[in-house]
C-alpha cells in the first residue's frame, strides 16, 4: 500500500466525523458502533491491515502512517535508507518477523 499525502491522524478524524453525522442524522445508535465498523469508515477501508511495518532511514517512530491499523501489526525498524533497502535487507525483515510469536493483544 502506498499511502500518498495519508495522515492515520485525519483518517481517525473524517471516520469519527462521518459516524456522529450518522448518529446526528438518527441513522446510527451509538451502541452499534464496534471496531469493525469504525473499520469501514475510513478511507482504507477494504484493505487488510499490515501484518509487518518495515520503517527504513534509522527512524523511530512510524510517522503518523495507518495508526488505526498498525494496533496488531509487527514493527521492524532498519537503518539502510529506502532508497538503498534491497532484496537482502527484505529478507532480514522477514527473518525477523518470522522468529516472532505474535499474541494479536493477548
Amino acid at each position: 500500500m502506498l499511502a500518498i499525502c495519508y495522515s492515520g491522524t485525519r483518517d481517525i478524524l473524517q471516520a469519527t466525523r462521518n459516524i456522529c453525522e450518522k448518529v446526528k442524522a438518527g441513522v446510527l445508535e451509538p451502541k452499534d458502533i464496534d471496531e469493525a465498523m469504525f473499520d469501514k469508515q475510513l478511507w482504507t477501508r477494504g484493505a487488510p491491515h499490515p501484518d509487518l511495518l518495515i520503517r527504513t532511514g534509522g527512524r523511530l517512530r512510524v510517522s503518523d502512517y495507518l495508526m488505526w491499523q498498525l494496533a496488531q501489526t509487527e514493527l521492524y525498524f532498519s537503518q539502510v535508507s529506502a532508497p538503498e533497502f534491497g532484496e537482502v535487507e527484505f529478507l532480514q525483515a522477514l527473518h525477523s518477523f518470522q522468529q516472532r510469536e505474535r499474541t494479536f493483544g493477548k
